[in-house]
C-alpha cells in the first residue's frame, strides 16, 4: 500500500514537471491557461579565471596592486572610479603578464575621499570575462 502511494506521487511530480500548460490564477479568482515556451538547452557558462589579486603596501606612500591569472595569461586592464556611487570607471593601465602569470601596477591613494580599483581579463581561451575584487584606496 506504501509503495503504491509513494509509485504515485513520483509519477504525479514527475508528470507535472513535463506538462506544457501551467495554470495560474487572476484577480477574479477564475482559472486560466497559459502555454509555456519549450525551453531549449541554454548554452554552457564559460568558467572564470582565478586572479588571486591583492593591494600590497611597500611603504608609508607605495601601494601596488598585484596578483597571478590562473590559469593562463594575457593582458590585465585596471580601471579607477572617484566616488562609491554615481561615477564611472575610467581604465588607467593595461599591464601585461609575465611567464609565471602574475602581473603587477602602482596604485595612488587621495589626500581627501576614497578611490576604487578593479581589474579584468578579457574572454579568451575558452574562460569568460575574469574580475578582480574592487579595491578601496584612502589616506588616513
Amino acid at each position: 500500500m506504501r509503495m503504491s502511494r509513494i509509485l504515485t506521487a513520483v509519477v504525479a511530480i514527475a508528470l507535472a514537471g513535463l506538462t506544457p500548460f501551467a495554470v495560474a490564477s487572476t484577480a477574479s479568482g477564475a482559472v486560466a491557461a497559459h502555454a509555456r515556451p519549450v525551453a531549449h538547452a541554454a548554452p554552457a557558462r564559460l568558467p572564470r579565471r582565478a586572479m588571486h589579486d591583492k593591494v600590497v603596501t611597500l611603504s608609508r606612500h607605495k601601494l601596488v596592486f598585484k596578483g597571478r591569472v590562473d590559469p593562463g595569461h594575457g593582458p590585465v586592464i585596471i580601471e579607477k572610479k572617484n566616488c562609491r556611487h554615481g561615477c564611472r570607471w575610467n581604465r588607467v593601465a593595461k599591464v601585461s603578464t609575465d611567464s609565471d602569470s602574475r602581473w603587477h601596477v602602482r596604485i595612488y591613494a587621495p589626500r581627501h575621499g576614497e578611490w576604487f580599483y578593479r581589474g579584468y581579463v578579457n574572454k579568451y581561451g575558452g574562460y569568460a570575462k575574469s574580475w578582480t575584487g574592487v579595491w578601496r584606496t584612502y589616506t588616513i
